[in-house]
C-alpha cells in the first residue's frame, strides 16, 4: 500500500508539473530548450495488414520523405514474431538508406532472409514490427524514446524525443509501425463497431482503469476497431485518449504499447495481454478484452487486466 500511495503521488505530481512548468525555473536538461529533431514520414501509410494467404509474398513500397530536411541515414530494425516456430527474432539495422526522398521496399522474402526462416513457415498471427533510428545532419541520432535524467548523478539518457510526439500518428508512420497477417472479421467491416458500454472487469495498479463509460468503436482496417475512454478518470485527470484493439484470426487484445498520456519519469502504457481472449465471428453483442497496464514508468509493473464492451 505505501508503494502504490508513492506512485499515486508521483503520478499526480508529474501530470500538475506538465501542465504547470515555468521554462524560467525549469531545469531537467533533458527537456530544457527543445529544438527540432529527425524523423521520416510516409507519403501514403503503407497496408498494416495481410490475409493469410499472402504471407508469404508480402510486398511493400511506401514513398518516404524529410519534413525537417535534415535526417543524414535512417535505419530500420523489425522484430518479427513468427506463429510457427513459435520464436521472436530480432534483427537490427535490416535496412538503411541515405538520402531523401526515399522508396522503403519490404518483402516477405527480405524478412526470411534476415530471420531464417523460410516464407512457408509464415502465416495467420505473425506479427512484423518495424522501428527506425535517424542521424541528424550535426550527428545526432534520435531514437524514438523520451527524454531521461538522473538526479543522482546527473547524467542524461539517450532518449530525446517528447512523449507527446511518440503517439501522435504524424510522427510513428515511418519511425515505429508494423504488419500483421490477419483475417478479416466479416465482408463489410462492420462488426464490432458502434456504441458500447464499457466497463473495467479486471483492475490495474491504481485501481479501474476506466470508469464505466460509453464508447464508440470505429473501424480502421479489417481487423483492428478504435475507441476514445478516459484512463484513471477517478483522479480527475480527464484524459481521453485512443485506443486500438486486435483481432487476429480468433485472438483478440489490446495493441501493443498504447499510450494513454500519463506518467511520472516514464509514461504510463497499456499493452497487449500474454493471454488474449477470443471473439464471436457471427455475434458482436459482447467482447472482452485483456491487457497490461504497464506502470513501470511510475514505479510499478505489469498488471493483467480487463475490460467487456456490451453493446448498446
Amino acid at each position: 500500500m505505501k508503494n502504490l500511495k508513492y506512485i499515486i503521488a508521483c503520478l499526480v505530481l508529474s501530470v500538475i508539473s506538465f501542465s504547470c512548468t515555468d521554462q524560467s525555473t525549469f531545469r531537467n536538461p533533458s527537456h530544457f530548450e527543445l529544438e527540432n529533431g529527425a524523423y521520416i514520414r510516409f507519403k501514403t501509410i503503407p497496408p498494416t495488414s495481410f490475409i493469410p494467404e499472402d504471407a508469404a509474398s508480402v510486398s511493400i513500397a511506401a514513398e518516404m520523405f524529410d519534413p525537417n530536411d535534415n535526417v543524414i541515414q535512417y535505419d530500420l530494425s523489425m522484430i518479427a514474431t513468427i506463429i510457427s516456430t513459435g520464436q521472436v527474432y530480432k534483427v537490427d539495422d535490416f535496412i538503411t538508406i541515405t538520402d531523401f526522398p526515399a522508396t522503403l521496399n519490404i518483402t516477405s522474402q527480405m524478412i526470411s532472409d534476415a530471420i531464417g526462416v523460410p516464407t512457408s513457415e509464415f502465416g495467420a498471427g505473425d506479427l512484423i514490427q518495424f522501428k527506425a533510428v535517424t542521424t541528424r545532419d550535426d550527428g545526432v541520432k534520435f531514437y524514438g524514446i523520451p527524454p531521461t535524467f538522473n538526479d543522482d548523478n546527473g547524467t542524461v539518457g539517450i532518449g530525446n524525443t517528447e512523449n507527446n510526439l511518440l503517439t501522435a500518428v504524424a510522427y510513428k508512420d515511418a519511425m515505429d509501425f508494423e504488419y500483421v497477417i490477419a483475417c478479416p472479421l466479416d465482408d463489410t467491416n462492420t462488426l464490432y463497431t458502434g456504441k458500447y458500454e464499457l466497463t473495467t472487469t479486471i483492475p490495474g495498479v491504481f485501481g479501474p482503469i476506466f470508469n464505466d463509460q460509453e464508447i464508440e468503436l470505429e473501424a480502421i482496417s479489417v481487423y483492428q476497431r478504435t475507441f476514445e475512454a478516459i484512463y484513471l478518470e477517478p483522479f480527475g485527470f480527464g484524459n481521453t485518449a485512443t485506443y486500438t484493439i486486435n483481432f487476429i484470426c480468433g485472438e483478440v487484445t489490446l495493441a501493443p504499447d498504447q499510450g494513454t498520456g500519463l506518467g511520472c519519469s516514464g509514461s504510463l502504457i497499456l499493452t497487449s495481454s500474454t493471454m488474449p481472449g477470443g471473439y464471436s465471428e457471427t455475434d458482436d453483442s459482447e467482447l472482452i478484452v485483456n491487457l497490461i497496464e504497464d506502470s513501470a514508468g511510475c514505479g510499478g509493473g505489469d498488471t493483467e487486466t480487463a475490460i467487456v464492451l456490451k453493446k448498446i
